[in-house]
């Protein structure tokens, strides 16, 4: 999320209204960079791998009202991080409504999604955040008598990904 402290800025008026990047629905856990300094690991529920710091989403520090809470101290890839909806609204590709519209209809898709899969009592510890349910659903319904049981949470979960995909994540380039 990238809030603009100029708050009249569309682009601030999408991040505060989406929030998407910072509760979870995008991003399972933020890596941490070196620049981010040890001070600012106190604030996160922070977990190391392989000497990699992490924090899990949603982030504490988002609110939904005013955005980010530490918007000046935010960390590297919070700070760099910016969605494709919110690139399209930076170069004029779309309006701010449209892009308002698009946000609206990933969170019908969402609650949908999230509806059906407590329908379905999918374990509880996978509501933590939208993006690890979609994973866990993505990743362990690949088996036909699973999809056929779990046919509509699947599909709902199909339809919310590649809608994010399509106008919130951006292509991880190659290593």
């Amino acid at each position: 999320m990238q809030p603009y402290p100029d708050s009249n800025d569309p682009c601030h008026s999408l991040c505060v209204r989406c929030g998407f990047c910072c509760d979870g629905t995008i991003f399972k856990v933020v890596q941490l960079d070196e620049q981010d300094g040890a001070g600012k690991l106190a604030l996160f529920q922070i977990t190391c791998v392989e000497g990699h710091f992490y924090f899990p989403q949603p982030c504490f520090a988002f609110d939904r009202i005013r955005g980010c809470r530490i918007y000046g101290t935010r960390p590297v890839k919070c700070r760099n991080f910016s969605c494709k909806l919110l690139s399209q609204l930076k170069n004029r590709q779309l309006t701010l409504q449209k892009a308002i519209d698009l946000t609206e209809r990933a969170r019908q898709l969402r609650n949908a999604l999230l509806k059906e899969a407590a329908r379905h009592d999918i374990d509880r510890k996978f509501f933590l955040n939208t993006r690890m349910l979609v994973d866990h659903i993505e990743s362990n319904l690949p088996c036909r008598n699973k999809i056929n049981r779990y046919e509509d949470v699947h599909l709902r979960c199909a339809d919310f990904s590649a809608y994010l995909r399509t106008y919130f994540m951006k292509e991880c380039p190659a290593d």
